[in-house]
């Protein structure tokens, strides 16, 4: 696996998967060359997932997609106004303020615990807007494996040659 350092103007360390190689994002304050990055680049790499599923027998439903959203919607009390799934170059999905939810139609392949993780992540937005704090302690609430489905959906897209990028942000320098 290709392995590629990027200085950049950033707090935090950063591990992108995309289809061509690995990114390591480092702040600009930090050697890439020194232990303390080079730790990062090695414990990232490790929490990849090595035995995802990686194939569905057959493509979900749109109806099963809706009854996935609406489990989950029930559950995390929100209330999804309308659901589309249609082609998405760069996201999973999407959730408009105004409880809108749109999803790729990548999603329709997604093993079950990729899907539920997507579904989830779009509908916690509707409880908080940006993927601060007091989000990802909602999500973890709920999923508390999200974020190694967060890194299994970067692998399963690895695999599948999307142009995706996920950035899993795995520790902090502030």
């Amino acid at each position: 696996m290709n392995v590629v350092i990027q200085s950049q103007e950033r707090k935090s360390l950063a591990l992108v998967v995309t289809p061509e190689c690995v990114e390591v994002r480092v702040p600009q304050q930090l050697d890439p060359a020194g232990e303390r990055v080079q730790q990062f680049i090695a414990n990232g790499l490790a929490r990849l997932p090595k035995d995802l599923e990686l194939e569905r027998e057959r493509p979900y439903q749109t109806a099963e997609i809706q009854t996935k959203i609406d489990t989950w919607a029930e559950k995390l009390g929100v209330t999804v106004n309308r659901v589309q799934i249609r082609p998405m170059r760069r996201k999973w999905g999407s959730m408009s303020s105004q409880a809108n939810l749109t999803l790729a139609d990548d999603v329709r392949n997604l093993p079950e615990p990729l899907l539920e993780y997507v579904i989830v992540h779009e509908l916690v937005h509707l409880w908080c807007a940006n993927h601060g704090g007091e989000y990802t302690a909602v999500l973890g609430a709920h999923l508390s494996d999200w974020q190694e489905r967060e890194l299994s959906l970067a692998v399963w897209m690895l695999h599948k040659l999307q142009r995706v990028d996920i950035e899993v942000n795995l520790e902090r320098t502030d």
